[in-house]
C-alpha cells in the first residue's frame, strides 16, 4: 500500500473527494478516515461500478493530520479465467481530492496499492495523509 499526502492549509475550507474504478470486473469501494485505531466510514461506492461520486466529506480543520484510506475489492470471477491477467493489467483507479491548499489533486493507481488473491480477486488500498 502506498501513502501519499494532501496539503489542507490553514483555511477551513470544504473538502471534496471522488474515486473512479475502471475494471472489467465487479468492484466495491469504500473510503474511511483514520484517526488512531478508529476508522470512520466516509462513503461507499454504488453497487457494481466501484465508483464513489464526488462528495463533500467535511471541513479542513476536522481532518488535519488524519488519513484517508481508500479501498476497493475487484471480483473477476464472472470473467473467463483466460481474461483475468488482462483485466488486472488494465485496471484503472483514480482518486481526486480538492478544497485544501493543494487545490485539485489527483492520485493514480500504483503497483504498491494492489494485492492479487488467487488471480480472481484484486484488493486495492491507498492511504492519503491530510497535512
Amino acid at each position: 500500500m502506498s501513502m501519499e499526502s494532501y496539503e489542507l492549509g490553514d483555511q477551513n475550507n470544504d473538502l471534496f473527494l471522488k474515486m473512479n474504478v475502471g475494471t472489467a470486473g465487479i468492484a466495491v469501494s469504500e473510503v474511511y478516515c483514520l484517526n488512531g485505531n478508529t476508522p470512520l466510514l466516509i462513503s461507499k461506492s454504488d453497487k457494481n461500478s466501484g465508483n464513489i461520486k464526488e462528495i463533500k466529506f467535511g471541513k479542513a480543520n476536522e481532518f488535519k493530520n488524519k488519513k484517508l484510506h481508500f479501498s476497493s475489492t475487484i471480483n473477476l470471477l464472472y470473467l473467463d479465467p483466460a481474461n483475468w491477467d488482462q483485466a488486472a493489467k488494465t485496471l484503472d483507479i483514480r482518486i481526486e481530492i480538492k478544497g485544501g491548499k493543494d487545490g485539485l489533486k489527483k492520485f493514480n493507481l500504483s503497483s504498491n496499492d494492489l494485492k492479487i488473491i488467487k488471480k480472481s480477486r484484486i484488493l486495492f488500498n491507498k492511504e492519503i495523509h491530510l497535512l
